[in-house]
């Protein structure tokens, strides 16, 4: 929804030796939406010019458009004014407050209005601020305007060490708009000789200051007045309080933000510790009003310092190998960014000296860094140019798009025709036009006469909109033969058989979103609490930092339990070592190293069983094909760190040169015992093992990984499970992972031998046995140990500890 980003005017100069033009600035499709850094913030001010109604037509499609322009413009926080609406005599799931927090994760909504005794659910004015996601986490404080009119809305963000920054969103109405005269009402009460402008100013200047002195301060909205005027009033209102015009600063004048008007009325003012690092206005065909409006992304530690919340954001994986067009998308970007920077070749030169050398250089290990760095960026890249991740209630599906394009295409046509005799800069060009009209797939009227036909050919595709929406599941159902089409094209399966297939797999999607709605477990809640154990019970911690404290503790322990196992008490310490110790490992393998003889039992015993093996390493290899075979079982969804995700290889096309780079950057390490980057960082999890639970000791720590190296885990396990049936290393007792054998026909077992104990009057004791945080307690030198005596190389079982 936003435009590209505008250029710096000394990059202007310096590419042309024209003169710069007054206004740079082009509204743009959604696709051609600015790149917004990571890490950035990125504000936007919007007129709504009254909020829609969902009970009419109109009022539909303006809500879906709306919603469509919060969602593309990927702001983290809007500034809404002239919302229009009494929420006090709304309904609950009519308030703009409550609708708008429904269309983005994590959504807060501050809203005010004109409180006069009224009794028309219409209010002119009014302005309404949205936060969402990390926003909301880094939200301190918030108000709205203390002589309830409705004049503008705040809050405050602040970060890890007390950067506090404070966002208004304001309205400005002149003397002769309704807004204003029905101020002056409860104003004249106060001062019978002022206007509503200058209680505008002294009441906003009172604010700025108080909250100057805690930090920086933004203010964004419609001021209704040019903003590119030095000696304007508003622009002079907001110098006296030490801020400026921030766009225009950086960009020089600004275009006409309304669509009739030939003035930058609408911007956004920071204090001088603030500056942005692009910035620019919606455009008007894709937006639900009449005004652009104007966005800004700004560095982070500008705007709230070190960053608040340390979880890593949500990943929104946007390839899947369950769309093949989107399949195809994904594999079409990644094969060119695999092309342009050369991968195939690279990779194929370090995979080469990998299997004849079995060991990685230092310039080979650094060129392996650069070449995984470049295929993420590649993989990122390809991820981002699939398809569009967006909230919204109305179902997707080509009706719904092109009933809403017929809604852009005549706003399009309007305003060209509104505009038809005079020089606006804002006017669109037929060949616009007509690349809406194609995108769309418009089969309406191109030629008018005047602005009625144009305004009853919109009522008429607003109507058209209106009876279709209830019915969007409809459309959708179409969207889902064609998918099933597709995949039934690619894999060969009946069509009926994979619409079947789509169809119950949405219905059961649904069936546990409900449920989870209904039991109130929201998605990235996290955890908010915890309980810990003292002398006079369980207390509870709601701080941030006791919070961490108190699960790192916990942690802690988790890790340590084996400390006072015999492997980590003396003698046998100082002989095993501490940790990476690869060469005395394989000396006590091989038995070059003694062991003491007065060992515990269960020790020696385990000692006798390592020593004692075949040393005939199983070969780890595969080719392309076959290591993406083993990716068909691995679910999509599984959670892992931020990189390359299990979607996005089970997306790749085995065949192509992507795949080569992908496999072979996977065996490397296997061949040479190299540890990448990557592979040796991780995020460590808290998920709440039973409900109401809270004890740090009682949360489940899960270790998130990079996707390919816990794949590559799982090959040597199943390698090992493989070679330990060959060998006969197996206990006859273990069911699990093994074929021909199952959990049910264990616990069959089970119920039988004990039946036959009873019925036989048997003496039998049975023991149910569940180890305490088994995984916890594995040291590195059992996992490598372990994996050798069961037919895994050296440098693989290395590459894994």
């Amino acid at each position: 929804m936003l435009p590209r980003v505008l250029r710096d005017p000394n990059e202007v100069s310096a590419m042309s030796s024209e003169p710069r033009p007054e206004t740079r600035w082009e509204a743009t499709s959604p696709s051609d939406s600015p790149k917004k850094c990571q890490s950035d913030w990125r504000l936007m001010a919007i007129n709504v010019n009254n909020f829609p109604n969902e009970q009419d037509g109109v009022g539909k499609s303006k809500i879906d458009l709306l919603r469509r322009a919060i969602g593309y413009s990927e702001a983290d926080i809007i500034g809404m004014t002239e919302i229009g609406r009494n929420e006090d005599l709304l309904p609950p799931q009519g308030r703009p407050s409550q609708v708008t927090k429904a269309w983005v994760e994590k959504g807060l909504t501050i809203s005010d209005w004109n409180r006069r005794r009224g009794t028309s659910r219409y209010e002119p004015g009014g302005v309404m601020l949205l936060t969402k996601d990390k926003a909301t986490a880094h939200l301190v404080k918030k108000g709205k305007d203390e002589r309830r009119l409705g004049r503008w809305t705040w809050v405050t963000i602040k970060g890890k060490f007390d950067k506090l920054t404070t966002i208004i969103s304001a309205y400005r109405p002149i003397n002769e708009q309704v807004t204003s005269q029905n101020q002056l009402g409860t104003l004249r009460k106060i001062h019978p000789s002022k206007q509503p402008e200058d209680f505008w100013k002294e009441d906003l200047s009172t604010l700025i200051e108080a909250k100057k002195a805690e930090g920086e301060v933004i203010v964004m909205g419609d001021f209704n007045s040019d903003l590119n005027d030095t000696n304007g009033k508003v622009t002079r209102f907001f110098e006296s309080n030490s801020m400026r015009e921030i766009i225009l600063e950086k960009y020089g004048q600004g275009p006409p933000t309304h669509a009739w008007g030939t003035k930058t009325i609408d911007g956004i003012f920071a204090t001088e510790g603030i500056s942005i690092r692009q910035g620019g206005y919606g455009g008007f065909e894709l937006s639900p009003t009449d005004h652009l409006f104007p966005w800004i992304d700004i560095e982070e530690e500008m705007i709230v310092g070190s960053s608040r919340d340390d979880r890593p954001p949500p990943i929104l994986k946007k390839a899947t190998s369950k769309i093949p067009s989107v399949k195809n998308a994904f594999n079409q970007i990644l094969n060119e960014e695999v092309l342009t920077h050369k991968l195939h070749e690279k990779v194929q030169r370090i995979f080469n000296s990998a299997k004849r050398q079995h060991r990685l250089t230092q310039e080979e290990e650094a060129e392996y860094e650069n070449l995984d760095d470049r295929l993420i960026r590649g993989v990122k890249c390809a991820d981002s140019g699939c398809r569009k991740a967006r909230m919204g209630t109305v179902p997707f599906s080509k009706k719904q798009k092109e009933l809403l394009g017929k809604i852009y295409v005549l706003k399009t046509f309007w305003r060209r025709h509104k505009l038809k005799n005079s020089n606006h800069i804002g006017r669109p060009k037929w060949k616009k036009i007509k690349r809406m009209m194609k995108k769309y797939s418009y089969n309406g009227p191109t030629s008018f006469e005047s602005l009625h036909q144009i305004k009853e050919e919109l009522k008429k595709a607003a109507s058209q909109y209106h009876h279709f929406r209830p019915k969007a599941h409809e459309a959708r159902d179409d969207y889902r033969s064609q998918l099933a089409y597709e995949i039934s094209v690619e894999t060969g399966r009946d069509q009926e058989r994979v619409y079947k297939d789509i169809l119950h797999r949405d219905k059961t999607k649904e069936h546990f979103r409900r449920i989870k709605a209904k039991e109130k477990r929201g998605a990235k809640s996290g955890v908010d609490r915890v309980d810990i154990e003292t002398e006079n019970g369980l207390r509870t911690l709601v701080n941030k930092t006791e919070i961490e404290n108190a699960i790192l503790a916990a942690n802690k322990e988790k890790l340590l339990q084996a400390r006072h196992t015999p492997l980590r008490m003396e003698p046998l310490r100082s002989i095993i070592g501490e940790r990476m110790e690869y060469d005395t490992w394989e000396k006590l393998l091989r038995k070059e190293i003694q062991v003491p003889e007065d060992l515990e039992e269960g020790t020696r015993l385990w000692f006798e069983a390592v020593q004692n093996f075949d040393d005939d390493p199983v070969t780890i290899e595969w080719t392309t094909e076959e290591y993406f075979q083993s990716w068909k079982l691995m679910s999509e969804d599984k959670s892992s760190l931020p990189g390359i995700q299990a979607a996005h290889i089970k997306s790749v096309d085995p065949s192509s040169k992507a795949a080569d780079v992908i496999s072979k950057m996977a065996l490397i390490p296997l061949l040479t015992g190299y540890a990448p980057k990557n592979w040796k960082r991780g995020i460590d999890s808290m998920i709440p093992k039973k409900k109401d639970e809270w004890r740090p000791s009682k949360l489940r720590l899960i270790l998130l990984m990079d996707a390919r190296f816990n794949h590559n885990n799982k090959l040597i396990g199943k390698k090992m499970m493989e070679h330990g049936e060959k060998r006969g290393f197996l206990a006859r007792e273990q069911f699990g992972s093994r074929k021909s054998k199952s959990a049910i026909e264990h616990a069959l077992n089970k119920r039988l031998t004990i039946d036959i104990a009873r019925q036989s009057k048997t003496p039998a004791v049975y023991i149910a046995n569940d180890a305490k945080s088994c995984y916890d307690r594995i040291l590195l030198m059992i996992a490598y140990l372990t994996m050798r005596q069961v037919g895994i190389p050296e440098l693989a079982a290395k590459s894994s500890i």
